[in-house]
């Protein structure tokens, strides 16, 4: 006689061992997650209570907040991170800029500047002087309906007296500057066109560009290539770009491209110095705030 065993069957529930199991599963978990929880609870706790005392008489209700950045630069642009222009080198390492404020001062932070609207923000060869000048003789045109705008101007090579200039005025000294230059590569022109780069009158660097190898590196922009000089802080209102004819080949003067970039959000003075002591290691942040120009 065969015994047939029973068909199997789908269950609706669950078994109390199973149950059991789930839990025991669900402990263990959390046995590993609540003591991460707390340690960073008590590290938190930690750091707002290293500020405290060192602003109001009444420190048990004190809490500072690290506020971001206030510096600004283009987006899109090869200069658009503000950690670039950082000197501080912890902020380099936390990979953020940020500066500590009271709670009661939160809501206080000034608004974010408002980035300047240059106009104009580029200058051609075909602007009128003052915006775009030429000095002695020998500067003429170069191929027709090749350049910025379809043209640019040339100049044999010289001793250095010949000079095309490119002048803004109105500029704001609470933003840094990023100088962009473009050209049209061709085999008789310089592969050192000396472009300096003047606060007012004051000369701030010389870049030699190669014109004769290569087209500018950077994004299109108006339908031209251009690539970057550097950024530059000015402390006048006035920057003006100069290539000269001292070189070993002919120069071409186009067009340059002035951006604002790192806007400075200037505050009042709050606290010179602030001095505090973790368990045995001693912090201390000097501050160093200028007044705030409208």
């Amino acid at each position: 006689m065969k015994i047939q065993s029973p068909k199997h069957t789908d269950r609706s529930g669950f078994s109390f061992l199973e149950l059991q199991v789930a839990f025991l599963v669900l402990g263990i978990a959390l046995a590993g997650l609540v003591p991460l929880v707390v340690m960073q609870s008590r590290q938190l706790k930690q750091l707002q209570n290293r500020f405290k005392g060192t602003y109001k008489d009444d420190v048990s209700a004190e809490v500072y907040y690290l506020a971001p950045s206030r510096d600004l630069a283009t987006p899109g642009h090869a200069f658009a991170d503000p950690l670039l222009f950082s000197t501080n080198a912890w902020a380099r390492k936390l990979g953020a800029v940020a500066s500590l404020v009271h709670e009661d001062d939160y809501d206080d932070l000034p608004a974010l500047p408002q980035r300047p609207e240059l106009d104009p923000d580029v200058i051609d060869d075909k602007d009128a002087a003052p915006a775009y000048a030429e000095s002695e003789a020998g500067w003429y045109d170069g191929p027709e309906h090749v350049g910025f705008q379809n043209r640019f101007r040339m100049h044999n090579a010289g001793e250095g007296s010949a000079t095309a200039s490119w002048t803004f005025t109105g500029l704001d000294p609470n933003w840094d500057y990023q100088v962009l230059v473009t050209w049209v590569k061709a085999g008789n022109q310089t592969d050192q066109a000396p472009f300096t780069v003047y606060d007012d009158t004051v000369a701030i660097q010389t870049f030699l560009v190669d014109q004769k190898n290569n087209d500018p590196d950077g994004e299109m922009y108006q339908g031209s290539l251009w690539e970057t000089l550097d950024v530059f802080h000015i402390s006048s209102s006035t920057l003006k770009v100069e290539l000269r004819d001292d070189s070993s080949g002919k120069v071409a003067a186009d067009a340059v491209r002035v951006i604002p970039v790192n806007g400075k959000n200037k505050l009042a003075v709050v606290d010179g110095t602030l001095v505090k002591s973790v368990q045995n290691e001693t912090v201390s942040v000097q501050v160093l705030v200028t007044e705030r120009k409208q």
